[in-house]
């Protein structure tokens, strides 16, 4: 019989891959150190992507820009992906933990949309009186982005043949 702790270790391991969307069988194959190792470069890429999110909102804030803080973040994080970008045939590793939970958030991006949902039920009166405007400024952008999604693909289709 195991030991508590052994168990909630041996828990903790096989529900590793639904915690951070990597396939049970990799995890048959780690090792305890291999694992807390995975979940500590996680919690640092985490921490990263937090950290600079708030640098962008303070941005936003003290120089009152108009472009939104989160928007400012993830444009610092291109910025340190570029600057930290490992030469050719090197690997530190940074960015494909960075990418890694990244692509784990985005698994799970559906729930982040549940608080969006509430407030808008919960501020579906001030919705009513504004729907007209609500929905010019959804078909403009949608418009807008299908304009722009075009272009682009034509420039760089065009581009694609040109080398």
């Amino acid at each position: 019989m195991m030991c508590t702790c052994d168990h909630y270790l041996y828990r903790l391991v096989n529900s590793a891959p639904i915690l951070i969307g990597a396939p049970k069988a990799y995890f048959n194959s780690v090792t305890l150190t291999e694992f807390v190792y995975l979940e500590t470069a996680m919690l640092h890429a985490i921490f990263l992507i937090f950290v600079l999110q708030l640098a962008g909102e303070f941005l936003q804030k003290y120089f009152e820009l108009t472009v939104p803080g989160p928007v400012i973040g993830l444009l610092l994080m291109l910025g340190l992906l570029l600057f930290l970008k490992p030469s050719r045939g090197s690997d530190s590793g940074f960015g494909q933990q960075v990418m890694s939970t990244a692509n784990t958030l985005l698994q799970h991006l559906s729930l982040l949309f549940v608080p969006i949902g509430v407030g808008v039920v919960m501020h579906l009166q001030l919705l009513e009186s504004q729907l007209a405007k609500v929905l010019g400024v959804i078909v403009i952008g949608t418009l807008l982005t299908l304009i722009c999604t075009a272009l682009l693909f034509q420039w760089l289709r065009k581009r694609g043949a040109d080398e």
